[in-house]
């Protein structure tokens, strides 16, 4: 069966040089998450759904067009999460991504 995973995390994170065109930054993140829609096994048996621990460590790279906007040249991230499976009970993922960056306050 297919997973489907939320992730709920918050934490710091540390930008560089944001007053330049270009600014670097980097977060880390802890929280929980959510999976649903699946089957992972339990000491009564296989349920549906589980809880477990979430850690995201990201950075990037933006360019700034104006002070309320950027274009996001880079997102790069790892997570981590920690829901029951029959080995490990440990998922990793690589992110990338890239976008526009809306700032409502400078």
């Amino acid at each position: 069966m297919p997973l489907s995973l939320v992730t709920i995390t918050f934490g710091p994170r540390y930008r560089w040089h944001s007053d330049r065109r270009l600014s670097l930054f980097d977060q880390g993140l802890i929280g929980e998450a959510n999976g649903f829609g699946s089957i992972f096994p339990a000491t009564t048996g296989l349920q549906p759904d589980a809880n477990g621990f979430a850690a995201q460590l990201s950075g990037g790279v933006d360019y700034k067009l104006s002070n309320r906007f950027a274009i996001r040249v880079l997102d790069a991230g790892w997570s981590r999460t920690q829901l029951p499976n029959s080995t490990s009970s440990v998922q990793n993922a690589l992110r990338l991504g890239a976008g526009m960056v809306l700032r409502f306050a400078h």
